[in-house]
Protein backbone atom coordinates (compact mmCIF):
# COMPACT_ATOMS: atom_id res chain seq x y z
CA UNK A 1 0.00 0.00 0.00
CA UNK A 2 2.99 2.63 0.17
CA UNK A 3 2.68 3.32 -3.49
CA UNK A 4 -1.33 3.95 -3.05
CA UNK A 5 -3.07 7.12 -3.30
CA UNK A 6 -4.09 8.62 -0.21
CA UNK A 7 -7.80 9.20 -1.50
CA UNK A 8 -9.59 7.12 -3.77
CA UNK A 9 -12.46 9.74 -4.70
CA UNK A 10 -15.41 7.82 -6.28
CA UNK A 11 -17.85 9.50 -8.83
CA UNK A 12 -20.54 7.44 -10.19
CA UNK A 13 -22.27 8.81 -13.04
CA UNK A 14 -25.38 8.44 -15.63
CA UNK A 15 -26.00 10.43 -18.92
CA UNK A 16 -23.97 13.46 -17.13
CA UNK A 17 -22.23 14.76 -20.23
CA UNK A 18 -23.56 18.20 -19.17
CA UNK A 19 -21.68 18.60 -15.68
CA UNK A 20 -19.34 15.98 -15.12
CA UNK A 21 -16.15 18.34 -17.02
CA UNK A 22 -16.67 20.64 -14.30
CA UNK A 23 -16.92 18.32 -11.87
CA UNK A 24 -13.56 16.76 -12.65
CA UNK A 25 -11.88 20.07 -13.35
CA UNK A 26 -12.53 20.77 -10.10
CA UNK A 27 -10.91 17.49 -8.63
CA UNK A 28 -7.92 18.20 -10.77
CA UNK A 29 -7.04 21.45 -9.11
CA UNK A 30 -6.79 20.32 -6.05
CA UNK A 31 -4.36 21.44 -3.49
CA UNK A 32 -3.31 18.33 -2.10
CA UNK A 33 -2.78 16.02 -5.16
CA UNK A 34 -2.16 12.41 -4.05
CA UNK A 35 -5.59 10.96 -5.13
CA UNK A 36 -7.26 8.94 -8.33
CA UNK A 37 -10.26 9.49 -9.08
CA UNK A 38 -12.69 6.14 -10.43
CA UNK A 39 -15.73 7.09 -12.61
CA UNK A 40 -18.30 4.50 -12.70
CA UNK A 41 -20.46 4.98 -15.82
CA UNK A 42 -23.64 3.21 -14.59
CA UNK A 43 -24.74 2.48 -18.41
CA UNK A 44 -24.66 6.05 -20.04
CA UNK A 45 -25.75 6.37 -23.51
CA UNK A 46 -24.67 9.66 -23.81
CA UNK A 47 -21.14 11.30 -24.56
CA UNK A 48 -20.03 10.80 -21.48
CA UNK A 49 -17.00 9.01 -21.95
CA UNK A 50 -15.58 10.89 -24.67
CA UNK A 51 -15.35 13.55 -21.99
CA UNK A 52 -13.70 11.34 -20.00
CA UNK A 53 -11.19 10.70 -22.20
CA UNK A 54 -10.32 14.15 -23.36
CA UNK A 55 -8.68 15.12 -20.09
CA UNK A 56 -6.04 12.33 -20.91
CA UNK A 57 -5.02 12.40 -16.76
CA UNK A 58 -3.37 9.09 -15.28
CA UNK A 59 -5.40 9.82 -12.26
CA UNK A 60 -9.18 9.01 -13.80
CA UNK A 61 -10.02 5.09 -14.04
CA UNK A 62 -13.18 5.38 -16.14
CA UNK A 63 -15.50 1.94 -15.58
CA UNK A 64 -18.67 1.28 -17.45
CA UNK A 65 -20.92 -0.61 -16.32
CA UNK A 66 -24.72 -1.85 -16.92
CA UNK A 67 -27.26 -0.01 -15.05
CA UNK A 68 -27.91 -0.81 -11.80
CA UNK A 69 -27.93 2.22 -9.95
CA UNK A 70 -25.93 4.37 -7.46
CA UNK A 71 -25.45 2.40 -4.51
CA UNK A 72 -24.12 -0.48 -6.27
CA UNK A 73 -22.21 2.16 -8.86
CA UNK A 74 -20.43 3.18 -5.46
CA UNK A 75 -19.97 -0.16 -4.68
CA UNK A 76 -17.74 -1.22 -7.91
CA UNK A 77 -16.03 2.15 -7.07
CA UNK A 78 -15.21 1.06 -3.63
CA UNK A 79 -13.73 -2.21 -4.91
CA UNK A 80 -11.97 -1.04 -7.25
CA UNK A 81 -10.49 1.49 -4.78
CA UNK A 82 -6.58 1.66 -4.39
CA UNK A 83 -6.46 4.47 -1.98
CA UNK A 84 -6.21 4.62 1.93
CA UNK A 85 -9.28 6.68 2.03
CA UNK A 86 -12.61 6.79 -0.38
CA UNK A 87 -14.32 10.20 -1.11
CA UNK A 88 -17.56 10.13 -2.53
CA UNK A 89 -18.35 12.69 -4.98
CA UNK A 90 -21.40 13.11 -7.32
CA UNK A 91 -20.90 13.75 -10.99
CA UNK A 92 -22.29 17.28 -10.81
CA UNK A 93 -20.71 18.39 -7.79
CA UNK A 94 -18.05 20.91 -7.42
CA UNK A 95 -14.80 20.64 -5.19
CA UNK A 96 -13.37 23.70 -4.27
CA UNK A 97 -9.63 23.77 -4.53
CA UNK A 98 -8.73 22.92 -0.92
CA UNK A 99 -11.13 19.87 -0.31
CA UNK A 100 -8.52 17.30 0.02
CA UNK A 101 -5.86 19.23 1.92
CA UNK A 102 -8.85 19.93 4.67
CA UNK A 103 -10.21 16.19 4.89
CA UNK A 104 -6.08 15.20 5.31
CA UNK A 105 -5.35 17.53 7.22
CA UNK A 106 -8.07 16.61 9.98
CA UNK A 107 -7.64 12.86 8.94
CA UNK A 108 -4.25 12.96 10.62
CA UNK A 109 -5.16 15.01 13.86
CA UNK A 110 -8.37 12.63 14.14
CA UNK A 111 -7.39 9.10 13.82
CA UNK A 112 -10.34 7.53 16.08
CA UNK A 113 -12.16 8.27 13.52
CA UNK A 114 -12.94 6.65 10.09
CA UNK A 115 -16.04 8.74 8.81
CA UNK A 116 -15.25 12.54 7.44
CA UNK A 117 -17.37 15.32 6.58
CA UNK A 118 -16.81 19.06 5.50
CA UNK A 119 -19.44 21.29 4.76
CA UNK A 120 -21.35 22.24 1.55
CA UNK A 121 -23.06 24.64 0.12
CA UNK A 122 -26.23 24.46 -2.39
CA UNK A 123 -25.71 26.67 -5.39
CA UNK A 124 -29.16 26.81 -7.21
CA UNK A 125 -29.86 27.96 -10.89
CA UNK A 126 -29.42 31.43 -10.31
CA UNK A 127 -26.13 31.37 -8.92
CA UNK A 128 -27.88 32.00 -5.44
CA UNK A 129 -25.55 30.43 -2.12
CA UNK A 130 -27.77 28.56 -0.18
CA UNK A 131 -26.85 26.74 3.67
CA UNK A 132 -26.60 22.89 3.72
CA UNK A 133 -28.22 21.50 6.81
CA UNK A 134 -24.61 20.73 7.85
CA UNK A 135 -24.54 24.61 8.84
CA UNK A 136 -25.72 24.09 12.26
CA UNK A 137 -23.01 21.12 13.17
CA UNK A 138 -19.82 22.26 15.10
CA UNK A 139 -16.80 20.82 14.47
CA UNK A 140 -16.60 17.05 16.42
CA UNK A 141 -17.53 13.68 16.08
CA UNK A 142 -21.34 12.53 15.80
CA UNK A 143 -22.98 9.19 16.08
CA UNK A 144 -25.88 7.84 13.84
CA UNK A 145 -28.13 10.00 15.99
CA UNK A 146 -26.96 13.22 13.30
CA UNK A 147 -28.97 10.92 10.52
CA UNK A 148 -31.90 9.34 12.23
CA UNK A 149 -34.25 12.45 11.29
CA UNK A 150 -32.56 12.46 7.39
CA UNK A 151 -29.03 12.86 6.12
CA UNK A 152 -27.78 16.47 5.89
CA UNK A 153 -24.82 14.76 4.42
CA UNK A 154 -26.21 14.10 1.15
CA UNK A 155 -22.98 11.63 -0.45
CA UNK A 156 -19.93 14.53 0.71
CA UNK A 157 -18.47 12.24 3.28
CA UNK A 158 -15.18 10.29 3.46
CA UNK A 159 -14.46 7.00 4.93
CA UNK A 160 -11.14 4.67 5.70
CA UNK A 161 -10.87 2.35 3.06
CA UNK A 162 -10.88 -0.94 5.39
CA UNK A 163 -13.87 -2.29 3.91
CA UNK A 164 -14.01 -4.53 7.09
CA UNK A 165 -15.36 -2.07 9.13
CA UNK A 166 -18.18 -0.87 7.38
CA UNK A 167 -20.98 -1.84 5.62
CA UNK A 168 -21.28 -1.55 1.74
CA UNK A 169 -24.31 0.83 0.10
CA UNK A 170 -27.52 -0.33 -1.08
CA UNK A 171 -27.84 -1.53 -4.25
CA UNK A 172 -31.79 -3.02 -4.49
CA UNK A 173 -33.45 -0.56 -6.61
CA UNK A 174 -36.42 -0.22 -4.08
CA UNK A 175 -34.15 2.41 -2.59
CA UNK A 176 -33.02 4.34 -5.05
CA UNK A 177 -32.69 7.80 -3.89
CA UNK A 178 -32.14 6.45 -0.19
CA UNK A 179 -28.35 4.79 -0.40
CA UNK A 180 -26.91 7.56 1.08
CA UNK A 181 -28.96 7.79 3.95
CA UNK A 182 -29.12 4.11 4.87
CA UNK A 183 -25.59 3.66 4.44
CA UNK A 184 -25.43 5.99 6.51
CA UNK A 185 -27.48 4.87 9.60
CA UNK A 186 -26.46 1.47 9.18
CA UNK A 187 -22.91 2.50 9.50
CA UNK A 188 -22.57 5.03 12.48
CA UNK A 189 -25.00 2.89 14.62
CA UNK A 190 -20.72 1.39 15.15
CA UNK A 191 -19.21 4.48 14.35
CA UNK A 192 -18.64 7.76 14.32
CA UNK A 193 -18.52 10.82 11.68
CA UNK A 194 -16.04 13.51 12.52
CA UNK A 195 -17.79 17.19 10.99
CA UNK A 196 -14.97 19.76 9.91
CA UNK A 197 -16.24 23.11 9.91
CA UNK A 198 -15.06 24.67 6.64
CA UNK A 199 -17.39 24.48 3.60
CA UNK A 200 -15.54 22.83 0.51
CA UNK A 201 -18.22 21.26 -1.13
CA UNK A 202 -20.50 23.15 -3.45
CA UNK A 203 -23.74 21.09 -4.17
CA UNK A 204 -24.71 22.46 -7.89
CA UNK A 205 -29.03 22.55 -7.50
CA UNK A 206 -31.14 21.24 -10.62
CA UNK A 207 -34.00 19.79 -12.29
CA UNK A 208 -31.89 16.76 -13.25
CA UNK A 209 -30.62 16.02 -9.77
CA UNK A 210 -32.24 12.74 -7.89
CA UNK A 211 -34.46 14.61 -5.23
CA UNK A 212 -36.33 16.58 -7.57
CA UNK A 213 -37.33 13.06 -9.36
CA UNK A 214 -41.09 12.01 -9.28
CA UNK A 215 -42.49 13.28 -5.85
CA UNK A 216 -44.12 9.67 -5.64
CA UNK A 217 -41.43 7.96 -6.44
CA UNK A 218 -39.37 9.72 -4.00
CA UNK A 219 -42.02 9.24 -1.24
CA UNK A 220 -42.10 5.12 -2.19
CA UNK A 221 -37.96 5.00 -2.19
CA UNK A 222 -38.63 6.21 1.58
CA UNK A 223 -41.35 4.23 2.60
CA UNK A 224 -38.81 1.20 1.70
CA UNK A 225 -36.09 2.86 3.18
CA UNK A 226 -37.59 3.35 6.44
CA UNK A 227 -39.03 -0.84 6.56
CA UNK A 228 -35.69 -1.92 6.10
CA UNK A 229 -34.14 0.36 8.83
CA UNK A 230 -37.03 -0.54 11.23
CA UNK A 231 -35.79 -3.98 10.74
CA UNK A 232 -32.30 -2.94 12.66
CA UNK A 233 -32.15 -4.26 16.57
CA UNK A 234 -29.51 -1.88 17.63
CA UNK A 235 -32.14 0.63 17.09
CA UNK A 236 -33.60 1.83 20.41
CA UNK A 237 -38.05 2.50 20.46
CA UNK A 238 -37.19 6.16 20.55
CA UNK A 239 -34.88 6.05 17.73
CA UNK A 240 -37.26 4.24 15.40
CA UNK A 241 -40.07 6.93 16.80
CA UNK A 242 -37.92 9.04 15.19
CA UNK A 243 -37.37 7.71 12.25
CA UNK A 244 -40.89 7.30 11.66
CA UNK A 245 -41.94 10.50 12.32
CA UNK A 246 -39.03 12.56 10.21
CA UNK A 247 -39.51 9.98 7.57
CA UNK A 248 -43.48 10.83 7.40
CA UNK A 249 -42.39 14.50 7.65
CA UNK A 250 -40.15 14.33 4.61
CA UNK A 251 -43.01 12.02 2.76
CA UNK A 252 -45.65 14.75 3.56
CA UNK A 253 -43.58 17.65 2.01
CA UNK A 254 -43.27 15.81 -1.32
CA UNK A 255 -46.80 14.80 -1.00
CA UNK A 256 -47.40 18.68 -0.85
CA UNK A 257 -45.22 19.47 -4.05
CA UNK A 258 -47.23 16.76 -5.76
CA UNK A 259 -50.19 19.21 -4.84
CA UNK A 260 -51.29 15.58 -3.15
CA UNK A 261 -53.16 17.35 -0.13
CA UNK A 262 -55.26 14.23 1.18
CA UNK A 263 -51.76 12.07 1.11
CA UNK A 264 -50.01 15.29 2.75
CA UNK A 265 -52.03 15.57 5.47
CA UNK A 266 -52.41 12.37 5.74
CA UNK A 267 -48.76 11.97 6.67
CA UNK A 268 -48.35 15.23 8.90
CA UNK A 269 -50.66 13.15 11.05
CA UNK A 270 -48.73 10.47 11.47
CA UNK A 271 -45.64 12.51 12.09
CA UNK A 272 -47.60 14.60 15.17
CA UNK A 273 -48.53 10.54 16.52
CA UNK A 274 -44.75 9.82 16.57
CA UNK A 275 -43.04 13.35 17.49
CA UNK A 276 -45.90 15.38 18.42
CA UNK A 277 -46.78 18.71 17.74
CA UNK A 278 -43.58 21.58 15.94
CA UNK A 279 -43.63 24.50 14.20
CA UNK A 280 -42.86 22.87 10.71
CA UNK A 281 -45.29 20.46 10.92
CA UNK A 282 -47.75 22.46 11.93
CA UNK A 283 -46.94 25.61 9.27
CA UNK A 284 -46.71 22.75 6.14
CA UNK A 285 -49.98 21.48 7.59
CA UNK A 286 -51.47 24.89 6.82
CA UNK A 287 -50.15 24.89 3.56
CA UNK A 288 -51.11 21.72 2.69
CA UNK A 289 -54.81 22.42 3.27
CA UNK A 290 -54.38 25.39 1.21
CA UNK A 291 -52.83 23.37 -1.28
CA UNK A 292 -49.48 23.82 -2.96
CA UNK A 293 -51.48 24.76 -6.54
CA UNK A 294 -53.17 27.44 -4.85
CA UNK A 295 -49.80 28.83 -2.61
CA UNK A 296 -48.17 29.10 -6.24
CA UNK A 297 -50.60 30.96 -7.59
CA UNK A 298 -50.81 33.40 -4.39
CA UNK A 299 -46.82 34.30 -5.08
Amino acid sequence: MNNSPFFSIIIPCYNRANFIKKTLESVLIQDFNNFEIIIVDDGSFDNTKEIIDSFGDSKLRYYWKENEERGEARNFGIRKAKGKYIVFLDSDDIMLSNHLKILYNNIINNQKYIFFATKYNIVNEKNIIIDSPLKKYESGGYDYRVVLKGNPFACNFCVKNSKEKFQLFESDRRYSIMEDWMFLVENLINNEIFIIDQVTIHMINHDNRSMTENNQKVIIARENALSKLLKNDNLSINNKKILIGYSAYFCAIHSYLDNNRTQSIRYILKQLKSNGLNINSLILLIKSLIGYEVIKKLK
